[in-house]
């Protein structure tokens, strides 16, 4: 289910850490049809007190209760943090009504505040340091939420993924008054763009990364100096300009200090944030070390097993189905059946974009 512009646009007027969350938890909130919405931040442990980043529909003394006490009883809580990240979960596939109605959660705190009975929502991974989670309640008899409302907010999830990142970029550079410094803090080499090339603003890193990169910046058009290279960015900008959801292109994997991508994404029309396609891009370029992350990271961002960790990042590194079994000393067959789990899991669509995507997930780059 695709979701309306006008959510995702709330999503990502919400990176403006002068705007807040709250926006973008009452957009999503109207969408699902729950009373009350939160997104919130808590150490991977669950040790520390929760940071409530929007509460809509809450008192604010409910948020001051659950942020202080009760978010250690929220029966979803730990059930969402042992969930795979950035799936949807409901209360009704893992608690009955009548052991919820027994819960501290709900006779000391839900019930007396208005919070919702039936739940949704997801664990959206790591956020710097922290664990970032969204949940959204309805009253007790309004019903459980649908297939239909849980595959929009599985559709809302990479948008919210990837605004809660940005956030946390933009609130670390918060302190820097110029605008200058904060595109450089902040977004780094990143440009501005249509889906046809034409430019509307380049960072300062950007003009610096551009000519390792193989790329023109001449006369307000992105140009690439591998003709190939310009036909594959251009289609995939056209086709996130109309509505896609962009994704990550490696432009010098033999780069000095790293290897350079580009990874391009929508952004909100503001001013206008009911308006259709199409819409202006950002395209950041990153350097990444030329190397995979580990087994541990694949397995806690993406819930693959261990095995499946281990033959994403063999066949990432270019091994042939039948080497990865032979090495593993099993079927062709197991292995590409965990092909098919791993490429579900990551929501790539084959080991290229695979491979692209772990590169991607690669450390830092020198200099």
């Amino acid at each position: 289910m695709q979701p309306a512009d006008h959510i995702i646009a709330s999503i990502y007027r919400s990176t403006d850490p002068g705007t807040g969350w709250y926006p973008a938890a009452a957009a999503i909130s109207a969408a699902l049809g729950a009373s009350t919405g939160g997104i919130r931040l808590g150490d991977a442990l669950n040790v520390m007190p929760v940071r409530v980043l929007a509460a809509h529909g809450w008192t604010m003394e409910a948020s001051i209760l659950y942020g202080a006490h009760y978010y250690a009883v929220d029966p979803f809580n730990p059930i969402g943090r042992a969930g795979a990240p950035n799936t949807t979960l409901l209360t009704s596939q893992f608690i009955a009504d009548r052991d919820l109605e027994r819960t501290e959660y709900w006779n000391d705190f839900a019930s007396r505040h208005g919070n919702g009975f039936n739940l949704i929502g997801a664990n959206l991974g790591l956020v710097g340091d922290d664990v970032a989670m969204i949940g959204f309640g309805r009253r007790k008899g309004a019903g459980d939420f649908t297939q239909a409302e849980q595959l929009l907010c599985d559709a809302l999830l990479p948008h919210m993924r990837n605004a809660l990142g940005l956030w946390n970029r933009l609130r670390a550079a918060q302190s820097d008054t110029s605008q200058a410094m904060l595109m450089r803090d902040a977004l780094g080499a990143c440009l501005i763009c249509d889906g046809e090339g034409r430019l509307s603003l380049v960072s300062p890193a950007a003009e610096a990364l551009a000519g390792l990169a193989g790329l023109r910046l001449e006369a307000g058009q992105l140009a690439f100096y591998d003709p190939s290279r310009q036909a594959a960015m251009l289609l995939l900008l056209g086709r996130t300009a109309a509505g896609g959801a962009g994704g990550t292109r490696i432009l010098a994997p033999d780069a000095p200090g790293g290897a350079i991508i580009a990874h391009v994404s929508r952004l909100p029309q503001h001013g206008s944030p009911d308006a259709g396609a199409p819409h202006p891009l950002l395209l950041e370029l990153r350097r990444v070390q030329p190397q995979m992350p580990s087994a541990a990271s694949l397995r806690a961002m993406f819930g693959l097993g261990a095995a499946e960790a281990e033959v994403a990042l063999q066949l990432a590194e270019g091994m042939e189905v039948e080497a990865v079994a032979a090495r593993r000393g099993t079927s062709v067959a197991t292995v590409r059946s965990q092909i098919r789990a791993v490429l579900a899991k990551t929501a790539t669509k084959g080991l290229r974009e695979l491979s692209t995507l772990l590169l991607a997930m690669g450390g830092p780059g020198r200099g």
